[in-house]
């Protein structure tokens, strides 16, 4: 066999592996905007609720410094 055949060999079963991946993404991203679309319905089960509010370092009270 010559190098370029083993070579094309590998392109196209390169092609067909990542056409498969491809094909796994797309059914993901369905079922995300599924998902989605469900949650802003206002389905009765209802979204998850938002996190919390940050705390930043400014409203934290001020307990000392490291650095004397």
């Amino acid at each position: 066999m010559a190098f370029g055949d083993a070579f094309y060999g590998d392109l196209t079963q390169w092609g067909y592996s990542e056409r498969q991946r491809n094909g796994i993404a797309d059914g993901v991203r369905r079922g995300l905007r599924a998902a989605l679309a469900i949650g802003l319905s206002g389905n009765p089960a209802g979204a998850a609720e938002p996190p919390p509010p940050r705390i930043r370092d400014a409203d934290l009270p001020a307990v000392g410094s490291f650095h004397g």
